[in-house]
C-alpha cells in the first residue's frame, strides 16, 4: 500500500509546486482511497504497540472477517463478509468500517505520510454515553466585544513619512532615493470606525459555563437517544479561592450523571461494553 512509487510521486509534487504540507496531504488522501478500494485492515488495534493481537484476530473472526496471511508493516489482506466495505470519512486518516446494513462497525486510522506512518483499528460498540450535554443557552457565555463598529469618519491626523528626495529624471519618469532614517510629519486624511458600547457586552472569565446545568445521554448506534441522565450542576459558582475544591466537586457530580447511564444500560444492555454484542 505503500511503496517507491508513491514516494517518488510524494517528493516530484513537492519539488514541483515547493508545497511540502500540501503535498503530504495528498499523500494522506492518496492512502486513504488505496485503503478503501482495498481489502486490507490494520495488523493492529489500538493506538500504540501491537497488543491482544489474538484477541484482535478472534474478534475480526467472530464478525465474519476472514484473515488470509499476506500482510506487510501495516495491513493484513482480509475477506470481508457480503455487503461489508469500507467507506472513507471527511478526514483523510480515518476510514470506517461498515457492515450490510450501513451501520459504522469500527473506525480506521492510516496514516500515509511517509515520514510518520501508522495504522490501527478501533471497534464501536453498539450503545454510547454522550459527553456533556448543556442545559443552558450557550450563547450567554460566549465571548461579545465592549465596543462595536458603527460606521466610520473621516479625520485628518499627522503622519510621519520617510523623507524622499528627487534623485534624477528621464523620459521613464522620476527617480526617488530616501535618506537612512529621515522622516517629514504631514496631515492626511484618514478612515477611522466609530465605536459605540456594546449592549450584549458583559466581563466573562471563562468559568461561568462550569457552574451551569448539564446532563448526559444514552444513545444507539444511529444517534437515537435512549436515555437521559438527571440535571446536575455544582452546587457553587467558581471563584478563584475554590479552584479546586470546585472541580473536585464538579468531578463529582459529573462522576454521578455518567453513573446513572451506566446503571441504565448494565439493566438493559448487560453486554453493553462488549464490541460485538447486540449488532445481530
Amino acid at each position: 500500500m505503500f511503496n517507491n512509487t508513491e514516494t517518488n510521486l510524494f517528493f516530484m509534487e513537492s519539488l514541483l509546486t515547493g508545497d511540502v504540507s500540501k503535498a503530504i496531504e495528498n499523500q494522506e488522501k492518496r492512502g486513504q482511497s488505496a485503503l478503501i478500494n482495498s481489502s486490507k485492515l490494520p495488523i493492529k488495534s489500538g493506538r500504540g504497540d501491537i497488543k491482544d493481537t489474538v484477541e484482535y484476530l478472534n474478534k475480526l473472526d467472530k464478525m465474519g472477517i476472514k484473515i488470509i496471511e499476506d500482510k506487510d508493516d501495516l495491513f493484513m489482506e482480509v475477506e470481508l463478509p457480503t455487503g461489508w466495505s469500507l467507506k472513507r470519512t471527511d478526514h483523510s486518516m480515518w476510514s470506517n468500517l461498515v457492515d450490510d446494513k450501513g451501520r459504522e462497525r469500527a473506525s480506521i486510522f492510516y496514516k500515509a505520510a511517509f515520514y510518520d506512518r501508522d495504522a490501527f483499528i478501533n471497534f464501536n460498540r453498539r450503545f454510547h454515553i454522550s459527553s456533556e450535554k448543556h442545559d443552558y443557552d450557550e450563547e450567554q457565555f460566549e465571548h461579545q466585544p465592549e465596543f462595536i463598529t458603527v460606521g466610520y469618519e473621516e479625520v485628518l491626523e499627522e503622519v510621519k513619512e520617510p523623507r524622499r528626495n528627487r534623485y534624477a529624471y528621464d523620459n521613464y519618469g522620476d527617480y526617488w532615493i530616501e535618506e537612512d532614517g529621515a522622516t517629514h510629519v504631514t496631515m492626511k486624511k484618514v478612515k477611522k470606525p466609530i465605536l459605540e458600547k456594546n449592549l450584549k457586552y458583559k466581563h466573562l472569565t471563562g468559568y461561568e459555563k462550569y457552574s451551569q446545568p448539564f446532563h448526559f445521554e444514552v444513545y444507539d448506534f444511529d444517534g437515537t437517544i435512549l436515555f437521559k441522565s438527571d440535571i446536575v450542576k455544582t452546587d457553587f459558582e467558581y471563584s478563584k479561592d475554590k479552584h479546586w475544591e470546585f472541580y473536585d466537586h464538579r468531578d463529582q457530580v459529573e462522576e454521578w450523571a455518567k453513573f446513572q447511564c451506566e446503571i441504565w444500560l448494565d439493566h438493559n444492555y448487560p453486554c453493553w461494553k462488549d464490541d460485538l454484542a447486540y449488532w445481530n
